[in-house]
């Protein structure tokens, strides 16, 4: 047989069988007809679809993390005002707690008598005479 694949198929009179059929005829160059013809084709045929789908899942991705930063922000601002209201309740407290401190002292200083011991002052009674 001659050096070229196709010397066969001058010689009979015959065209070239399609690519995959080359590869259950002619075994010159198998490995070059495998990648030309099966791999080259599978990854063309596999590459594209699951490109797409990792494109999908990346911007899936992008926009879980959009929503997972909004979700942060306002749960930072919900910390803040109750940060705030607590520093508030904190504050009224212990201006009520000085107040009333400022009250006990000031009834201590001047002698008020509670509401348990006040009696009211009684009027003197007329004279008989």
């Amino acid at each position: 047989m001659t050096s070229s694949p196709n010397a066969y198929w001058r010689w009979s009179g015959c065209s070239p069988p399609p690519p995959p059929a080359r590869l259950l005829v002619q075994r010159d160059d198998i490995g070059h007809a495998l990648v030309t013809y099966v791999l080259i084709p599978t990854v063309l045929t596999v590459v594209p679809p699951s490109s797409r789908s990792l494109g999908e899942r990346f911007y899936d991705l992008i926009r879980e993390l959009e929503q997972t930063r909004e979700c942060e922000a306002e749960f930072a601002v919900v910390r803040e005002h109750v940060q705030f209201i607590s520093d508030l309740h904190d504050i009224q407290g212990h201006t009520l707690h000085v107040v009333k401190l400022k009250i006990g002292l000031a009834q201590h200083e001047r002698g008020f008598r509670t509401a348990a011991t006040f009696r009211p002052p009684v009027a003197p009674r007329p004279q008989q005479g």
